[in-house]
């Protein structure tokens, strides 16, 4: 019996493909989405309550009503409404109580795919990929709306049957990017850092960062942002180098392409309307920068089944 406990079940892709084909939105060796919220799918098909795993892959967990308690790595959790939960891939873990009105999303991502994105987006890479196995932490209703909009985004990608394989990965890695930017925001801008003064640079970072929230869909020049902040234009890229590996200018391209993505989720929207929505001077000077950010033509990305 006691040897039993210790015994650890690899999730592997092949165990993860038979639920997959029944049931769940995914990309082989890529990305799995599973929820509850509009099936009824238990996280439970995936990961027997009370069996001990050794995850393959990172778990994160959004969500929505009720409750999960789980043990990640010998520490017991226990997942509430309206929190965010990361697991990373090496942990170990054991479900031991879903409440009757859990809703929740699910996401199981590849290690490669998230060291892909920190690579493409530069993100507190060194922090993100987490030095502990398990984080949680709560988040307000206009984030929880949020992740579960992109998790929606990402689930209709997948679904699509007219868009080839080589434009669905493009796509997908997008949303995914933009899904892995709202998260570390999350968790870095909501969480104390513990143990460790915030510096006068990392407080220039948050700043810049709640800029772009606020601006980043009228403004795109850094001169704009260094002057709000006092800053040289020079000294800010800086400082978004220092804390996230990319340039204030490339901060706001990722912001600028994330708010075109959302907007083309919405059917009525045709390009010129994006382009004057987010303040461009012709929808061609549009076209040009999302190719040029994305590798791919808004246009083609729209010609997609509706």
């Amino acid at each position: 019996m006691e040897k039993n406990k210790c015994k650890y079940i690899q999730d592997s892709a092949i165990g993860i493909d038979n639920i997959t084909e029944r049931s769940i939105a995914y990309v082989k060796d890529l990305i799995y989405l599973f929820d509850n919220q509009y099936y009824k799918n238990a996280i439970t098909e995936l990961y027997a309550k009370n069996e001990n795993y050794h995850l393959s892959y990172g778990l994160m967990v959004i969500m929505l009503e009720g409750s999960i308690s789980l043990v990640v790595n010998k520490e017991d959790i226990h997942v509430t409404k309206n929190m965010l939960m990361l697991i990373t891939p090496g942990s170990t873990m054991s479900i031991t109580n879903i409440s009757d009105n859990a809703r929740y999303l699910t996401i199981l991502i590849s290690e490669q795919m998230d060291l892909d994105s920190f690579e493409r987006i530069g993100l507190y890479k060194d922090k993100v990929n987490l030095r502990c196995k398990c984080r949680i932490t709560d988040c307000d209703a206009s984030d929880m709306l949020h992740l579960s909009e992109i998790f929606d985004d990402i689930k209709k990608e997948i679904s699509r049957k007219t868009i080839s394989d080589k434009d669905l990965k493009t796509v997908i890695l997008s949303f995914y990017d933009l899904l892995n930017i709202n998260v570390i925001r999350i968790f870095n801008f909501k969480m104390e850092v513990q143990g460790k003064a915030i510096s006068r640079q990392e407080n220039l970072f948050r700043e810049y960062i709640n800029l772009l929230n606020t601006y980043s869909s009228k403004e795109r020049e850094v001169k704009f942002y260094a002057a709000k902040l006092g800053l040289s234009p020079k000294y800010l890229s800086s400082v978004t180098i220092a804390y996230s590996g990319k340039n204030a200018s490339q901060w706001i391209d990722e912001y600028v392409v994330a708010q075109a993505i959302q907007l083309m989720r919405e059917k009525n929207y045709k390009i010129q309307q994006i382009s004057d929505m987010l303040n461009f001077p012709s929808q061609s000077f549009f076209g040009r920068y999302f190719k040029r950010v994305t590798g791919v033509a808004p246009k083609r990305y729209m010609m997609r089944e509706i």
